[in-house]
């Protein structure tokens, strides 16, 4: 944030590499998404707050959309990820391969003052010679409920084809609330 803590400005500024394409934001919604993205920047930056689930004790992920439509990509994510819970002593690495989202967080809770935070850097959208990829940190409450603090990385190793959309969804259930 700049002295006014105005994200949008800095966001927008001159001085800043930093474009904003839009901000969704949930309302008992299936997914969030970004269409038509192009090939005019090859990294992306998803920013999320405050993103809680209907159901509770699911996972929240991303996917990625090819062509106009677009064809969203259901199969052949890998993730990994590194958390630390505020359990005494809980740490662990977790992977999953050929899912049908990228994992961004595991086991969220549907209590209103809990909420998932993910900060997300997908890289590669323009190509169509690599694989698509994502690293990032996240901090949710899980149904536990336990603090997760934890880092994220994933591959999309379904083809190499632009990506022009991207989205965020829960695997069962709705977005209650929340911003990306």
């Amino acid at each position: 944030c700049d002295a006014s803590n105005n994200w949008d400005t800095v966001m927008t500024t001159a001085n800043n590499p930093l474009v904003l394409i839009s901000t969704q934001t949930a309302s008992v919604s299936a997914s969030l998404s970004w269409t038509g993205l192009g090939t005019s920047y090859n990294t992306y930056f998803l920013d999320c707050n405050g993103i809680i689930p209907v159901t509770n004790s699911v996972v929240f992920g991303m996917q990625f959309g090819e062509g106009g439509t677009p064809t969203w990509k259901t199969a052949s994510y890998k993730t990994s990820e590194f958390a630390f819970d505020d359990a005494a002593g809980n740490t662990g690495a977790a992977a999953s391969a050929s899912n049908t989202y990228l994992y961004l967080a595991n086991g969220i809770s549907t209590t209103a003052n809990y909420s998932v935070s993910v900060k997300v850097w997908i890289h590669n959208i323009g190509s169509s010679t690599l694989y698509k990829s994502i690293t990032g940190t996240v901090v949710y409450y899980d149904a536990g409920p336990r603090m997760t603090q934890g880092m994220v990385g994933g591959i999309y190793t379904g083809d190499t084809t632009a990506v022009t959309a991207i989205r965020v969804v829960m695997n069962s259930g709705s977005i209650s609330s929340g911003q990306c």
